[in-house]
């Protein structure tokens, strides 16, 4: 029986939003992730705030200097004084130009980890049980997503989730049926083998098993479990009891 896999992949911004690097994640840690993601949102509207403040500024600023223009009783004196603080005001435009564009860069930053923190946690919930709140934020999360190289790359994790709900029952299904089997607790040889036989196939002929079991891509909680359920058939072959309750309770959400 393969040990239990946890991943979590870290994300390096470099041109491709690449992901490299595989570590364990704790609940407390997840938990983390998910108030950092909703900072980021924070962060995000008060950054546009101030971008709609400060062209709030600028279009002041315009209509000040249209209204001046309009005066055309003006004395050569005044507008020299004029011509001062249009050239001032236009220092003060350019300067609050400059200050939006530095926030849209930082929006676009601030975008770019929310992005990649919508990744990590979807991935990190497909090593917990099917919890359909979270499975269904993740998908809402990830079509939230803004940078579409990363979605186009990590589309898998929403398809994961996709399934996750309907892998998981008939994942139960099958190993209810061998559970309930009469011939579970047969300890005739001939019976035995022809029972585990038949609980292992009926695991491997599972859609899910032929497309996303022990893949690169995969739900790692629902691959602990076949795994779990694979041992204790094969173990039971050499003689030993297999109870698959604990596994159904693991199947078993709210």
């Amino acid at each position: 029986m393969k040990k239990s896999k946890y991943i979590l992949l870290i994300i390096i911004f470099i041109p491709l939003f690449s992901f490299a690097q595989n570590v364990t994640i704790s609940l407390e840690e997840l938990t983390k992730l998910k108030t950092d993601l909703d900072s980021l949102k924070h962060a995000v509207t008060q950054k546009k705030t101030i971008i709609e403040q400060l062209t709030d500024s600028i279009i002041s600023y315009n209509l000040v200097v249209s209204k001046q223009h309009l005066n055309q009783e003006i004395s050569i004196s005044k507008l020299d004084s004029l011509q001062s603080i249009l050239h001032k005001q236009d220092s003060e435009i350019q300067n609050l130009k400059e200050q939006i564009a530095l926030c849209q860069s930082g929006n676009d930053a601030l975008y770019g980890r929310m992005d990649t923190l919508a990744v990590q946690i979807g991935i990190t919930r497909l090593s917990l049980k099917y919890n359909p709140k979270y499975s269904q934020i993740t998908v809402d999360e990830f079509d939230k997503i803004k940078n579409e190289q990363i979605k186009k790359d990590y589309t898998w994790v929403k398809e994961l989730h996709v399934i996750y709900k309907k892998s998981t029952d008939k994942l139960k299904e099958i190993i209810n049926e061998i559970q309930n089997n009469p011939h579970r607790s047969n300890t005739t040889n001939l019976i035995r083998d022809r029972f585990v036989e038949e609980g292992i196939n009926k695991i491997k002929q599972l859609s899910y098993y032929a497309k996303y079991y022990n893949k690169e891509h995969t739900i790692i909680y629902l691959d602990d479990q076949i795994d779990l359920c694979i041992d204790l058939l094969t173990q039971h072959k050499k003689g030993k009891s297999a109870d698959f309750g604990n596994i159904l309770k693991a199947l078993t959400y709210k």
